[in-house]
């Protein structure tokens, strides 16, 4: 069995644009938001955490806890309770920022003749600290919460992109929702 994982910052973007931006959410089991429909018009980066959020808030448990994450779809739910790594041995992990190194040898190693490319390219030209900056410090604070164990885990950074220049700036709102 194999493990492909990456920054949580990364792939909660990445799940927003595959999915709210160029997908459809008419599919997809356990929407970010409840009330969510198909003739909606498409949700900010905000109003997707936003309900991400909502969805996983469960009265009494932590974000990080297991309960909060089976409530989230599986394109943005913390990796780490969808692949629970320190309970199967796999045979093969390897991250996204060094997938094509990684799977390269693993092709090698299993002595596999292919050629990858890369399927699902963006059509966004957002940097990743610009989807950030849109979110207030709670809203980053419980995505920090959120995704707990996969920092841990996966040994990545808490700190989102960019936030560093955004520390100054004072942006507490309060959470925002969608109208």
């Amino acid at each position: 069995s194999s493990l492909v994982f990456s920054n949580p910052w990364e792939r909660l973007v990445s799940g927003y644009k595959n999915k709210a931006l160029e997908g459809s959410f008419t599919y997809i089991f356990k929407r970010p938001c409840e009330w969510l429909t198909r003739k909606m018009p498409k949700l900010t980066f905000k109003q997707f955490v936003t309900c991400i959020l909502d969805r996983a808030k469960r009265p009494g448990k932590p974000l990080y806890s297991s309960e909060a994450a089976m409530e989230l779809n599986e394109h943005w739910m913390p990796l780490y309770t969808l692949s629970v790594p320190c309970l199967v041995n796999y045979t093969l992990i390897a991250d996204f920022e060094h997938f094509h190194n990684d799977t390269t040898e693993a092709l090698r190693i299993f002595k596999f003749s292919a050629t990858l490319t890369h399927r699902n390219p963006s059509k966004q030209d957002k940097s990743l600290s610009e989807w950030y900056d849109e979110l207030d410090i709670l809203m980053i604070n419980d995505l920090k919460e959120l995704y707990k164990n996969d920092f841990e885990v996966f040994a990545y950074d808490t700190t989102p992109p960019n936030f560093g220049k955004r520390q100054n700036a004072n942006n507490t709102h309060s959470l925002e929702h969608p109208s």
